[in-house]
């Protein structure tokens, strides 16, 4: 899929537009275009997916190189009050990832409010970079909200199993997060995720990312 620079002009125009409606159309397109989509109706493809998700199958991701003045738009919008806008730009930031804009989303973990930071956990999955199993494994961990806490460990599980067993080993066990919270390591984490979580689905999801471990 290709992203014409009149797709990309468009929304930096709708991003800056005082109606927040229009702000939050432009930063839901941004997000689905992330995705190659083929049409399966009778009309033809558009550049941008806008219609119902039954008329597209998804193929994977496009990558198709937003520039970055595009991309600081969109982090302008992390600090928005209403946080349904703050989701919607967290999601569409994955088409960047460079260290300023994964920092970024990270800094969303510890959102106010539950729909962002699910909204969070969610862009990284689509990473599934190990440099990221620390703070899943906190969100994991310590998240108030227990489908927050079941995503975490579901991005988790997306992370191939060689590189998590290569955290274990890591400062004598511990892994540190961005933050500067230190953990045990990844298996001893779900294991008392696994016995003490409230909730008995996200405890259920901890013991089968521990047999897979």
């Amino acid at each position: 899929m290709t992203l014409s620079r009149e797709v990309q002009e468009r929304w930096s125009r709708m991003l800056q537009d005082a109606d927040p409606r229009v702000q939050m159309k432009a930063l839901t397109e941004i997000g689905r275009s992330y995705f190659h989509v083929e049409s399966r109706g009778e009309g033809p493809l558009k550049e941008v997916f806008l219609g119902e998700p039954a008329a597209v199958q998804v193929k994977g991701p496009a990558k198709p190189g937003l520039p970055t003045s595009l991309r600081d738009a969109i982090l302008s919008k992390l600090e928005a009050d209403d946080p349904s806008m703050r989701a919607e730009a967290v999601l569409a930031l994955v088409h960047w990832q460079d260290e300023e804009t994964i920092d970024a989303v990270l800094e969303r973990l510890k959102d106010s409010d539950s729909t962002v930071r699910l909204a969070a956990v969610q862009a990284l999955a689509m990473l599934g970079e190990a440099e990221l199993i620390p703070d899943l494994l906190e969100v994991a961990r310590s998240d108030p909200e227990e489908l927050v806490r079941a995503h975490a460990l579901s991005a988790l599980s997306q992370i191939p199993v060689e590189e998590t067993r290569g955290w274990e080993g890591k400062a004598s066990g511990a892994v540190r997060t961005r933050g500067g919270v230190t953990l045990p390591g990844y298996a001893t984490v779900l294991k008392q995720i696994a016995e003490r979580d409230s909730s008995r689905y996200v405890a259920f999801l901890a013991q089968k990312a521990l047999e897979r471990f």
